[in-house]
């Protein structure tokens, strides 16, 4: 083993402080890897001076390593997930569990005098079809005229926490009674392109949803619309944008009802991940820009 060691440090002498902290960070995945596939226990292995794991670790697929964060969202049930059965007790339990441990696509530090906000995941049931509710908003805006959203707005001093925020603000925004939403929980909370605020998604069940029910706001919401879960799922409908600036990003876009983009996509990106892991298989993958050679 020490010989195999001595091999690494040559080849790679400046990767063995970050290899070692690499394993350090993900010794628990491994372990539970090597268990599921091999069937054992290796809470007893030992890494040695270098940081290297020894021989056992080595047998491990590289190709179990890759997938191992993205079905940590899949491991709350053994079920396959069917359009059907995306709001099932079972599957509501799952994503509950779920909408902590998924990783945030957009994550920079804030401005120190940011605020907070949240938003509605509305889900509703339109023609025997689970969809999402989205608006519009208003040309009357001063900020993000006419662009899609989910109902949402800034917190309040007089709200207990940013459920209630998410709340009051689809009220005063749609007119879609509190009482009727089922809040499955809330999503860990992402910025704006700006750094200035802090958005949390809050997810809930609406049931069924008359539009001709509902009251819009017309100074903060033109109109009220619905886009299918299957829809957002299609690969077809699924597209990305890029953005140079900077280190660069790439975005999600979705072109179902509408033309979804932005910190909406994000959150619907995000949401679907957490809401069907075994339908929704859109991978964002950023292509770096290719420097000249000096």
């Amino acid at each position: 083993m020490k010989v195999h060691c001595q091999k690494y440090l040559l080849l790679y002498p400046r990767c063995c402080k970050r290899l070692k902290q690499f394993c350090d960070q993900h010794i628990t995945n491994f372990r539970q890897i090597h268990n599921a596939s091999a069937g054992r226990n290796t809470s007893s292995f030992k890494f040695t001076k270098y940081g290297f794991p020894n021989s056992h670790w080595f047998h491990i697929k590289q190709k179990q390593l890759q997938s191992f964060q993205h079905n940590q969202l899949r491991c709350f049930s053994d079920v396959p997930c069917k359009f059907n059965d995306l709001i099932s007790p079972a599957n509501k339990q799952r994503a509950q569990k779920s909408m902590q441990l998924v990783k945030p696509v957009r994550n920079f530090p804030l401005k120190n005098d940011f605020k907070r906000a949240a938003i509605l995941i509305p889900m509703c049931m339109v023609d025997g079809q689970l969809s999402l509710l989205l608006t519009l908003r208003s040309i009357h805006l001063k900020n993000h005229r006419r662009e899609v959203s989910f109902p949402g707005g800034m917190m309040d001093r007089s709200d207990a926490d940013l459920t209630v925020t998410a709340l009051r603000e689809t009220h005063e925004e749609i007119g879609l009674d509190p009482k009727l939403i089922d809040v499955w929980g809330t999503m860990h909370p992402l910025p704006n392109k700006a750094a200035s605020r802090e958005v949390t998604p809050v997810v809930g069940f609406c049931g069924e949803i008359d539009l001709n029910s509902l009251h819009i706001n017309p100074n903060e919401v033109e109109k009220v619309f619905f886009t299918t879960i299957k829809d957002l799922c299609n690969p077809d409908n699924q597209r990305m944008t890029q953005s140079r600036a900077g280190n660069g990003y790439t975005l999600p876009v979705y072109l179902s009802s509408s033309r979804i983009w932005g910190l909406t996509a994000v959150i619907v990106h995000q949401f679907l991940t957490v809401l069907a892991p075994h339908l929704y298989n859109f991978k964002i993958k950023h292509q770096r820009s290719i420097q000249k050679i000096k």
